[in-house]
C-alpha cells in the first residue's frame, strides 16, 4: 500500500490518501481514524466489520464506496482483506472549516461533509466519473510516491483529491443505495450451486439466457470483478466453511469446491486468507489466529 500524508500534498483538510493493489490477502486488524474515511473499491470484493453495540458487517464489491465515520473501530473480517485495488481518502481533525490550498469556501466544504456524514456506513455505487477519478488517482499515489516529485504533480494530485471529494458528494446528492442487479445476482447464485463442476461462462450465460459479452460486462461493472474471479472467491469461502468438518482432508475439501488438485487449491486459499488450509483449520480449532 502506498500512503501519502495530506501535509505532503499541502491539503491540511486530509489525513492521508492511500492506494492499495495486492494480488495477495492482506491483514487489516481492528483500528480508527481521527477523521472520516471513504474507501473506493475498484476490484475485488472485502467485507468490513464494525465495532459497535451490535457488530454490523457490510461488504463492499469493486465498483463501490464505503464512507466510514470518524473513530469507529473497524476491519476486515477475519483481520484479512482479499486480493483487491482500492483507494481511501482519511479526512484531517481539522477538515470541518480548513480549506486552504482548495477551491472550496468553508460553506462548501461543510455542505460536502454533511453529504458524507448522511451517507455513511450504506454502500454507494460508483458513478462513471467516479471510477475514473479513482482510477487516476490510484496510479497516481504510488507514482508520486516512488518519483518524490514536487511542483507540478504534487498540485496535480492535491486537484484530484479534491475533485474526487465533490464527486462523491455530488453523486450522494442525487443518487441512492446500491441496488443488486438481477441477472448478476443470478449468474452469482448458478455459480454458488455449481462450486465442484468445471464451469464455462458462456454456458453460465447460456442457462441465464444472455450472451456471454453481456453477461461478463455487467457482471464486472456490478460485481467489481469477472465472473471466473468471482468463483473462485465463492470456492474459498465454500472451502472455509469446509474446514469446520474435520473428517474430510484437505485434498477432500479442494475437489468438494472444484479445485483440479490439493496444491493448487492451497496456492488459492492462501493467496485470499493469508493462511494455508492447515493453519487455517488449526485456527479455527483453537478459536484464533495461527501465529505465524
Amino acid at each position: 500500500m502506498d500512503t501519502l500524508a495530506g501535509a505532503r500534498l499541502n491539503l491540511p483538510m486530509v489525513m492521508e490518501v492511500g492506494a492499495t493493489r495486492t494480488h495477495e490477502a492482506r491483514c487489516v486488524s481492528w483500528h480508527a481514524h481521527p477523521g472520516c474515511q471513504l474507501i473506493f473499491l475498484l476490484r475485488g470484493t472485502t467485507t468490513c466489520e464494525f465495532r459497535r453495540r451490535s457488530r454490523t458487517e457490510l461488504e463492499l464489491a469493486g465498483g463501490h464506496f464505503l464512507i466510514i465515520p470518524p473513530g469507529l473501530a473497524h476491519r476486515s473480517t477475519s483481520d484479512m482483506r482479499p486480493p483487491c485495488i482500492l483507494l481511501h481518502i482519511v479526512l484531517g481533525q481539522r477538515a470541518r472549516s480548513d480549506c486552504q490550498n482548495t477551491s472550496f469556501t468553508p460553506e462548501e466544504w461543510r455542505w460536502i461533509r454533511k453529504r458524507f456524514a448522511r451517507a455513511s456506513l450504506s454502500v454507494h455505487p460508483f458513478s462513471a466519473e467516479l471510477q475514473r477519478l479513482a482510477e487516476k488517482l490510484v496510479r497516481a499515489v504510488p507514482e508520486f510516491c516512488a518519483h518524490h516529485e514536487g511542483g507540478l504533480p504534487r498540485a496535480r494530485l492535491r486537484a484530484g483529491v479534491c475533485e474526487i471529494l465533490l464527486e462523491t458528494a455530488a453523486q450522494l446528492n442525487v443518487s441512492t443505495k446500491a441496488v443488486p442487479d438481477d441477472m448478476v445476482e443470478a449468474a452469482k447464485a448458478y455459480l454458488r450451486r455449481r462450486l465442484d463442476e468445471k464451469l464455462l461462462i458462456s454456458n453460465v450465460a447460456r442457462a441465464l439466457g444472455v450472451g456471454r459479452a453481456r453477461l461478463f460486462e455487467q457482471f464486472k461493472r456490478s460485481a467489481g470483478m469477472t465472473p471466473n474471479d468471482f468463483l473462485i472467491r465463492a470456492r474459498v469461502e465454500k472451502a472455509r466453511e469446509l474446514m469446520t468438518n474435520q473428517r474430510m482432508s484437505v485434498t477432500e475439501i479442494a475437489y468438494a469446491v472444484g479445485f483440479c488438485s490439493s496444491q493448487y487449491f492451497s496456492t488459492v486459499f492462501r493467496r485470499h486468507t493469508g493462511l494455508t488450509p492447515g493453519e487455517y483449520r488449526v485456527g479455527k480449532r483453537t478459536g484464533g489466529r495461527v501465529s505465524r
